[in-house]
């Protein structure tokens, strides 16, 4: 499915839940593709395995991203879509990632 992200896009939408059995695999390679990934559902608390993801604090001059044990190649087209919900959630990535980097918090 393509999500449309810009011309010429031809990206993933990659539709997880915290907890759910691969969730970590399906990450993984929607960071290596620059795919789509929308995380549903979540808490007030997102897995710290995905902390680095969420803050986008990359390794490696830019070029890589720690995901639990690993270092995954980071590509500049992944984007993550964070789903709660909760009415007003409160998280500890800093609201000017939440605007300006290319996440945001969808409540439904």
């Amino acid at each position: 499915m393509a999500d449309g992200t810009g011309p010429g896009s031809n990206t993933e939408l990659c539709v997880v839940r915290l907890g759910q059995k691969n969730y970590l695999d399906v990450m993984e390679h929607a960071i290596v593709a620059g795919d789509t990934v929308l995380l549903e559902n979540i808490d007030e608390m997102v897995d710290p395995v995905l902390d680095p993801v969420v803050g986008r604090n990359t390794i490696k001059k830019g070029r890589a991203v720690r995901l639990g044990d690993r270092e995954v190649e980071y590509n500049p087209r992944f984007r993550l879509i964070l789903h709660t919900k909760l009415a007003n959630p409160h998280y500890k990535v800093p609201s000017s990632l939440l605007h300006f980097y290319p996440a945001c918090v969808l409540q439904l």
